[in-house]
């Protein structure tokens, strides 16, 4: 009896600490997803890659394309400018007016809770 309450004890345990534990990529997209908060255009750039990639986050091309809109426009470089038209090379017209009003708010929102 007391083993049997023993291991269910100890499966309840593991079963929460295996859900409190996030993936490396999981633990890189919150980092990333804090520095794109801040403002930091590396940041939003990657951010927007692993969105692209599905890497710690769900794939989602259009929080990609906002994410990398984002760098883009604080003058990243030519290597957001060229991802970001991979990603709209991928994408169709309404999800390209979608990723841009998205990016509108989050701007209006200083890049908090997008």
């Amino acid at each position: 009896m007391k083993n049997s309450l023993l291991i269910t004890m100890l499966m309840i345990v593991f079963l929460i600490a295996s859900q409190s534990c996030k993936t490396k990529e999981e633990a890189a997209a919150s980092k990333a997803l804090n520095s794109a908060e801040q403002g930091a255009a590396i940041g939003q750039l990657k951010l927007g890659k692993m969105y692209a990639a599905g890497e710690g986050v769900e794939q989602d091309i259009i929080y990609a394309h906002m994410w990398v809109n984002a760098a883009v426009s604080q003058g990243l470089g030519d290597s957001a400018t060229d991802f970001k038209s991979q990603l709209a090379n991928k994408m169709t017209a309404s999800e390209i007016e979608t990723a841009e009003n998205l990016y509108i708010q989050c701007k209006k929102k200083s890049y908090k809770d997008c």
